[in-house]
C-alpha cells in the first residue's frame, strides 16, 4: 500500500514540477536523472527515500523540510535549493493542493498549544533561545548577537558588522550620556553593554529566556563602573515599568505576533517620555502576503521558533495609529545585510560540527538547523522576507531626529572607525 501511494505521490509531485518557470532544478531518483525548467539558478536534488514525494504532497514545504531533516533528500547546494524553491513556491504549493487545506488545518490547531500568553511566551522562548548559550557561542560573534548585522562593505567581518549595526541604532535613536534607554528583548545583553559603555546611557533590558538573563547579568557584573547603569530584568514586556528616553527592540517582535501587537505598543507608549523615540528592528513578510502567510503554519515556525510570527508594517503601523502617541519619523529595510549575517553564521556553524555533537545534538538536529539558516539565507537573498528598522518618536519631540542634516553625526558614515572597537 505505501509503495502505492508513494508511487502516486511521486507521479503528483514530478507533474507539478513540469510547471517550473524560474530557473532550473535536476532532480536525480532510483540511478535517474531528470531535468526541470530551463536557466539560472540551477540546483540539484537528490532523493534518498520515496516516502519524500508522500510528505511533499501531504504537507507540501513542512513535509519537505521534515524529510530533509530525517534524511530523505539532499543536495551539493543547500542554499542554491532554496532559492529555486522560492521562485516556484506557485509550483510546489500546487503540488500539495489538494491537501493543503488539512496540513493547515492540523497546524492551526498546533499553534493554539504555542499561543504568546505570558506562560505561552516563556515556553515558547525556552525552546530555541534556552537551548544553550555554548550551542550559540559556536556561531555567533563574540558578543552573541543574534540578529542582522549591518555590512558597510561585503567583506566586512561579522564581528564588525554586528558592531556597526549596535552604533547604528544608538545613532538613528541620538543617544547620549544621561538618556534612560529600555530594551524589550536582552538577547544576551550585547545592545545594553554598548549603549551603557560606549554611550554612557542608563539601560533597563528585559528577557525571558532564563539563560540569556544569567549571562547579561554575569556580563554586565565585569563591566566595572558602568553596571551601575544597566539593570537585566528577567520579566514579560507587559510588566515592564519605569519612563525612559528611548525604547529599543531588537528582533524580539517575531515572538509577539499580531494577537498581541497592541498590548505591545501600548507597553511602549506607557514607558515612554513625552518627546522620546523607539527603535523597532523586526523580519517582516509583505503585508500584500501577511494574510496568506498566517493562513499557513510553516516549517520555520514548527520547528525552530515555537510561537513566532513574521510581521506586517502596515499591521504594526495600524496598532501604533489606534493604541499610541508614536509617529513614524524612519524607516529602513536592511534585509540585504541578514543574508550576509546568515551565511556568516552557516559557515561557522558547519565548521563546527564536532563539536555541535559534542554538547549532545544529533544528526537529524544538524540537518534541522543546516537547512534553517539556509532557507534563511536564500529567503532575505531572494527579498522573500526583509528586515526593517522602524524609528517612532512620541507627540513633543523636540530634538533633532535621524537624517536631519542639520543633526545627524557625521560619524554615521565613518565605519572605520569602529574597527578598533572589535574584540
Amino acid at each position: 500500500m505505501s509503495t502505492l501511494i508513494d508511487t502516486s505521490a511521486r507521479r503528483l509531485f514530478l507533474g507539478a514540477l513540469e510547471a517550473m518557470k524560474s530557473g532550473s532544478l535536476r532532480l536525480e531518483h532510483a540511478g535517474q536523472v531528470q531535468v526541470f525548467g530551463d536557466g539560472a539558478p540551477a540546483a540539484t536534488l537528490v532523493v534518498h527515500r520515496d516516502r519524500l514525494f508522500r510528505r511533499a504532497i501531504a504537507s507540501g514545504s513542512i513535509g519537505i523540510g521534515e524529510a530533509y531533516m530525517d534524511g530523505d533528500w539532499s543536495t551539493p547546494d543547500l542554499v542554491g535549493l532554496v532559492t529555486v524553491m522560492l521562485r516556484n513556491a506557485d509550483v510546489l504549493d500546487a503540488a500539495s493542493g489538494p491537501f493543503a487545506w488539512l496540513a493547515n488545518a492540523a497546524g492551526n490547531i498546533a499553534r493554539m498549544t504555542r499561543r504568546n500568553s505570558r506562560a505561552g511566551s516563556r515556553r515558547n522562548i525556552h525552546r530555541h533561545y534556552d537551548l544553550g548559550n555554548d550551542l550559540f557561542s559556536l556561531f555567533l560573534d563574540r558578543n552573541l548577537l543574534y540578529s542582522c548585522a549591518y555590512y558597510e562593505r561585503p567583506d566586512d567581518s561579522l564581528e564588525l558588522a554586528q558592531v556597526q549595526k549596535l552604533d547604528r541604532i544608538c545613532l538613528k535613536l541620538g543617544l547620549k550620556p544621561g538618556d534612560r534607554v529600555a530594551e524589550i528583548g536582552s538577547g544576551w545583553g550585547g545592545f545594553a553593554v554598548w549603549a551603557a559603555t560606549r554611550y554612557g546611557c542608563h539601560v533597563t533590558t528585559t528577557t525571558i529566556s532564563r539563560q540569556q538573563y544569567e549571562h547579561a547579568k554575569g556580563w554586565v557584573a565585569s563591566l566595572g563602573s558602568a553596571a551601575d547603569r544597566i539593570d537585566v530584568r528577567l520579566e514579560d514586556y507587559r510588566d515592564f515599568t519605569g519612563q525612559y528616553d528611548k525604547l529599543v527592540s531588537i528582533e524580539m517582535f517575531e515572538a509577539v505576533g499580531l494577537a498581541h501587537y497592541d498590548e505591545f505598543f501600548k507597553t511602549c507608549d506607557r514607558v515612554l517620555k513625552p518627546g522620546g523615540q523607539m527603535l523597532l528592528q523586526t523580519i517582516t513578510t509583505d503585508d500584500w502576503r501577511f494574510d496568506a502567510y498566517r493562513a499557513a503554519p510553516d516549517w520555520i515556525e514548527r520547528y525552530i521558533f515555537p510561537g513566532s510570527e513574521l510581521a506586517s508594517v502596515q499591521a504594526i503601523l495600524t496598532s501604533v495609529k489606534n493604541h499610541t502617541r508614536l509617529g513614524l519619523s524612519h524607516a529602513e529595510n536592511i534585509g540585504v545585510h541578514y543574508a550576509l549575517t546568515l551565511r556568516a553564521w552557516r559557515a561557522r556553524f558547519l565548521s563546527r560540527l564536532d563539536e555541535v555533537r559534542a554538547l549532545g545534538y544529533d544528526d537529524r538536529f544538524i540537518r534541522m538547523w543546516d537547512l534553517y539558516l539556509a532557507y534563511c539565507e536564500a529567503a532575505f537573498a531572494e527579498r522573500h522576507i526583509g528586515n526593517v528598522q522602524l524609528v517612532m518618536t512620541k507627540t513633543g519631540v523636540r530634538g533633532g531626529l535621524f537624517d536631519d542634516p542639520a543633526t545627524t553625526p557625521d560619524r554615521l558614515h565613518e565605519p572605520a572607525r569602529l574597527a578598533a572597537t572589535v574584540h
